[in-house]
């Protein structure tokens, strides 16, 4: 009976090792196609292509410097099992210390019902009414489209999120200018009103 065990771990470890194989595989395959896509944005920030592999996700990235501040952009590939993938981009920069995290969910004002396009979630209630109250979200939020943009305050980072159409969907340079822009104004604000 033990020799069973034995065949039946082997058998389950070789198929094991052949899907392993397969995901490595695929991944290598594609390779080119990113860093293609990524050269553009690459050679801005003098930027490293690099990319991982996670259980249920990839992830395709650069890092480097925009006008003197550390970025990183990736976009992460999600993959659930019967579920078509999903893609986000993401734009993340150093924005300094502060005490809270928060959110801000911006809405296609054209998709939805009129009145504020975007929303703001904080843990700290005085910070979240701070946020709400500036006239600065609301000419941001015209540009934005559905995106979501967060400050994590352990990290010090400020990030812009959105979905995209695929793993190659990077913005052009143009686009990108525009995110970083959005992120360091809204670092800029981040510094007045949630200080630590």
């Amino acid at each position: 009976m033990s020799m069973d065990i034995v065949y039946a771990f082997l058998a389950l470890a070789a198929v094991f090792g052949f899907l392993l194989l397969l995901i490595i595989l695929g991944h290598t395959l594609r390779e080119p196609r990113h860093k293609a896509a990524w050269a553009q944005l690459s050679s801005m920030i003098g930027g490293i292509y690099s990319s991982r592999i996670g259980a249920m996700y990839y992830r395709y990235q650069i890092s480097g410097n925009y006008q003197s501040v550390p970025v990183e952009i990736f976009i992460e590939t999600h993959s659930w099992d019967d579920e078509p993938n999903t893609y986000t981009y993401h734009l993340r920069i150093n924005a300094g210390a502060g005490s809270h995290d928060w959110i801000i969910r911006f809405r296609d004002a054209e998709v939805h019902s009129p009145g504020r396009s975007w929303d703001v979630e904080s843990r700290d209630e005085t910070l979240e009414q701070r946020l709400i109250q500036m006239d600065d979200i609301e000419l941001i939020a015209k540009d934005s489209g559905s995106a979501i943009v967060q400050y994590k305050a352990e990290e010090g980072a400020m990030e812009y999120e959105r979905s995209v159409d695929g793993d190659t969907s990077v913005p052009t340079p143009d686009e990108f200018r525009a995110q970083f822009s959005l992120l360091k104004h809204l670092s800029e604000l981040n510094e007045k009103l949630n200080a630590s």
